[in-house]
């Protein structure tokens, strides 16, 4: 099947459009890109917050919190060295930290990055190489890397007015993840609630506690950005209406019992009790199947699972418990280490691959996303001095993540098109689309970043 040029980048140019649509479902789980402005760094978007004991030592607790969604893909893979994540403790249920355990990043050798943490009550635990495990000063370890996604749902059959398939949209996806053993003892008490916060040169970017709770029960993206703006005492006063009315629209409008789940759900905090099981709401360990809960419990029994039961990868049950093999390390990624922007040059080196061969369908819609790829990225740039500045970054986010998917399809057609069986290309076009896809890796790979990591 022929296609020409004009032709492909029409055909691309109204698939591009079509796209604009994606940012607010596409990845939308738990946490993952749960409003509008944490679309601005996926370095900073709390995808998941985790707790309960240690596997081999139930005197130590444990808290891991994920973020970049689809980390290589729509995020980079690294954290915000000019960002803070924090393990918020509240030791008396008032909503305000008692405790807090704070870790940062900066920049090491190369891609390296150094990984600290702190407790706002003993100071420096510990430091160390991010994707190595790291010994802390009084008991524990620390550990900051890139793992599968511990998170399983059927998103497309909750976009889909709930109709569940059972298919798990999570699965082969990857994030960055921060996991915290440290003595029991060390919190103060063995009962508390948490939540996770990140904070961008001093100013909130994101928190959570319970999974889901922006997600499912905040339905306007004004509420979903305040939220994530907000601090937990001021839960109830400012959403407990909005939140019951999302509830009552889950359970059949029975007002009464969306107010009382409202109550409980608010304020945004994952309560435990380290002297009990760890199983969901009491903390949350990894392989609960925590939307079945809240489905049955927003529900009101009407809706009690997606049939997604488990997640696609075995936990291995020890430090640091998330999954991470060798097959991850299959270099997916469009974007290399950062989120990067597709420039001409990279543009003409993916095109080569379709004049290799004008008449391969996988090497022409390679070269029109990248070129409309280039495009948005060209958009992108002209907001970027405002963005800093603290305007437009809705704008920003939006011009970025349009990029990002489009140079992903790019990158996903020439693979395709390397892949393919020898008999349906021209001779030698394999090899020009090989030197092409290196080109492109490389150009990419050396572009300065749009993100301000802070280095």
């Amino acid at each position: 099947m022929a296609f020409s040029a004009r032709e492909l980048l029409i055909s691309a140019g109204f698939v591009a459009v079509a796209t604009l649509s994606l940012p607010a479902s596409l990845v939308r789980g738990a946490d993952h890109l749960d409003s509008p402005s944490v679309e601005a760094d996926g370095r900073l978007d709390i995808n998941d917050i985790y707790l309960f004991p240690a596997l081999r030592n139930p005197n130590r607790t444990v808290f891991v919190m994920t973020v970049n969604p689809n980390a290589g893909i729509l995020s980079p893979t690294s954290f915000n060295t000019a960002g803070v994540y924090e393990f918020n403790i509240d030791r008396d249920l008032d909503a305000v930290a008692d405790l807090t355990f704070s870790i940062t990043f900066k920049k090491g050798r190369g891609e390296e990055q150094i990984v600290t943490v702190r407790s706002s009550e003993e100071g420096e635990l510990g430091s160390g190489p991010a994707g190595k495990n790291v010994n802390l000063r009084g008991g524990g370890k620390l550990r900051a890397d890139v793992f599968d996604d511990p998170f399983f749902f059927d998103l497309n059959g909750f976009e889909n007015d709930l109709k569940f398939t059972g298919t798990d949209f999570f699965a082969g996806f990857l994030t960055s993840a921060i996991i915290l053993e440290v003595p029991t003892s060390s919190l103060g008490a063995t009962q508390f609630g948490l939540w996770g916060r990140t904070t961008i040169r001093g100013d909130q970017f994101d928190r959570m506690g319970r999974p889901a709770i922006t997600t499912a029960t905040l339905k306007s993206d004004a509420d979903k950005n305040a939220f994530n703006d907000s601090l937990p005492p001021n839960d109830f006063a400012r959403f407990g209406e909005a939140v019951t009315n999302r509830i009552a629209e889950y359970n059949g409008g029975n007002r009464r019992l969306a107010n009382d789940l409202a109550c409980l759900l608010l304020p945004d905090l994952l309560t435990y009790d380290a002297e009990k099981p760890a199983a969901f709401p009491n903390g949350r360990a990894l392989p609960t199947d925590v939307i079945d809960i809240e489905l049955t419990l927003l529900s009101n029994g009407g809706l009690t699972t997606d049939g997604v039961d488990s997640n696609d990868r075995a936990f291995p049950g020890k430090f640091p418990y998330l999954v991470k093999t060798r097959e991850l390390y299959v270099d997916r990624r469009p974007l290399a280490d950062q989120l990067k922007t597709l420039p001409l040059q990279a543009y003409l080196s993916v095109d080569a691959a379709y004049q290799a061969d004008t008449s391969n369908a996988f090497a022409a819609y390679a070269s029109a996303y990248a070129y409309y790829a280039y495009l948005y990225a060209l958009e992108a740039e002209k907001v970027q001095v405002r963005y800093f500045s603290g305007q437009d970054v809705v704008q920003y986010a939006n011009l970025r993540y349009q990029a990002a998917i489009l140079e992903f399809y790019a990158y996903f057609f020439i693979e395709v098109y390397i892949n393919q069986p020898s008999g349906g290309s021209a001779p030698g076009s394999a090899q020009a689309s090989e030197d092409a896809l290196a080109a492109y890796r490389v150009q990419v790979r050396d572009l300065r970043s749009l993100t301000g990591d802070g280095d």
